[in-house]
């Protein structure tokens, strides 16, 4: 059987399959250009987005559902937007996800207090018009531009390295400390998607070497001076550690900012007597 013979009665659901069966067709006949989240790296973003279960979670560039997927161990409430109409059926079908098919960057997303995504990397043909900076334009600046609008706690995403150091995206990186609590900057190993790949039925699972990063950025809290976490793993291998230590430095940030706050009332409350006592005096 040829492998678009085998595409198609994927697409009408005419086979049984598992996930990795849904991966190996997909690039087999259609992957060209696309990168999925690996597993290690999607597990690393649903953890820093520190999911509640009452929270819905929305990946705005879904493709497969590799970032879904680790999701819906936090909460049930997970949705996902995709372009291209045969990976959403794919997704949707076989991997029971709710996915709908549509182009993130023209449609309405849905209301949301988290989105975790992996959008697309590349500069416009023709920008739309809302685009906030001036330029040819990214595709990723577009993505993350939106979430910021859309989530109402976080915004966990990858975006290559090279928006976090090229000279010229120094107004992207202005806008979004001026904007927004910047709670994490992780830089992923070199061979992060080098994981995906594979060779069975002979079709090869594509890779890039594009260096590309973790931003943890908070929607909510006012732009500050804060203690951003940082972090460069060498290997894939790492990336759990990574989520260990996040954790610990959460906990110390939000001890330390415990003891801002009694430090505050208590001067607040030393205020307040001593204008009760200078009245009490007049």
């Amino acid at each position: 059987m040829q492998e678009r013979e085998v595409y198609d009665m994927a697409l009408k659901g005419e086979l049984d399959l598992s996930r990795e069966d849904v991966l190996d067709i997909h690039y087999g006949s259609r992957g060209a250009g696309q990168f999925f989240t690996p597993d290690p790296a999607a597990e690393l973003l649903a953890g820093l987005a520190e999911i509640q279960p009452h929270e819905t979670v929305l990946d705005p560039a879904a493709g497969l559902g590799n970032l879904m997927l680790p999701a819906l161990k936090y909460t049930d409430k997970v949705k996902g937007i995709e372009l291209l109409w045969d990976t959403a059926q794919l997704a949707s079908h076989y991997l029971d996800l709710d996915i709908t098919r549509a182009d993130a960057l023209e449609a309405e997303w849905p209301e949301c207090d988290v989105i975790l995504m992996n959008p697309p990397f590349g500069k416009f043909n023709g920008k739309p018009d809302w685009y906030p900076f001036k330029g040819q334009g990214k595709k990723e600046v577009a993505f993350l531009h939106l979430a910021m609008k859309r989530a109402k706690r976080r915004v966990v995403a990858i975006v290559p390295n090279s928006l976090l150091a090229n000279r010229n995206d120094i107004p992207i990186r202005k806008y979004l400390l001026e904007k927004h609590g910047v709670l994490a900057s992780i830089s992923l190993p070199p061979k992060t998607f080098w994981k995906s790949r594979r060779e069975i039925n002979k079709w090869k699972w594509p890779v890039t070497g594009t260096h590309t990063g973790i931003l943890v950025i908070d929607v909510e809290r006012p732009p500050g001076d804060y203690n951003v976490f940082m972090c460069s793993p060498e290997n894939v291998d790492d990336l759990p550690e990574v989520l260990c230590h996040w954790h610990k430095h959460r906990e110390k940030t939000q001890a330390t900012q415990k003891r801002r706050c009694l430090r505050h009332n208590r001067a607040c409350l030393l205020i307040e007597r001593d204008i009760q006592e200078h009245v009490r005096g007049i």
